[in-house]
């Protein structure tokens, strides 16, 4: 009987020591490890934007502003744990919705990848040194009741070919420089 007792006990400290051991893997893969990174000087800034187009003709002007905010930190496998940035239109919209029919939805937007549009106009240019222009060309999807919208380049040259539609200028305020301590 005290012999149970002892393999009992010990079977209890070497799960006790397992649990332990994956519980600390855990801790270190979610980032619980590493530091976090500089907090950024600059928390928030704003980016107002002009869009020209034209539509069979006619010319269409949007103005709007592009809003960055610092958003605290996150953790992933690749890079430990980062800045994050938040960023959405002060207008509340989404994107500019160029032309949209049954089939199709063509838009603009400086904010297609929240987190990536943040970073690089907050200064936070550690990942992203660069944001691509896609100036003339715009965006399309055909998945208007996905919520997570899948978006692919349409040239300027199909825009206007198949739906009349042409990117006349593209202006928005250039990325801040900004510190980190």
């Amino acid at each position: 009987m005290k012999k149970v007792f002892i393999i009992i006990n010990i079977v209890i400290v070497v799960l006790f020591v397992i649990i332990l051991f994956f519980l600390f893997v855990l801790w270190f893969i979610s980032g619980g490890f590493f530091l976090n990174p500089p907090k950024p000087e600059i928390t928030h800034g704003e980016f107002p934007f002009h869009l020209t187009y034209e539509i069979d003709g006619q010319f269409f002007e949007v103005e709007d502003t592009l809003i960055c905010n610092f958003d605290g930190f996150g953790v992933n496998e690749a890079r430990g744990k980062y800045r994050q940035w938040e960023s959405h239109l002060e207008s509340g919209n989404t994107r500019i919705t160029l032309f949209k029919n049954n089939e199709i939805e063509i838009f603009y937007s400086p904010n297609i990848n929240h987190w990536e549009t943040g970073a690089f106009y907050m200064g936070d240019t550690e990942i992203y040194s660069s944001i691509t222009n896609i100036f003339p060309n715009a965006w399309y999807t055909s998945d208007f009741e996905d919520k997570q919208i899948n978006a692919y380049i349409i040239s300027a040259d199909d825009m206007w070919e198949k739906y009349r539609l042409k990117l006349i200028s593209w202006e928005l305020a250039p990325p801040i420089q900004n510190t980190f301590k």
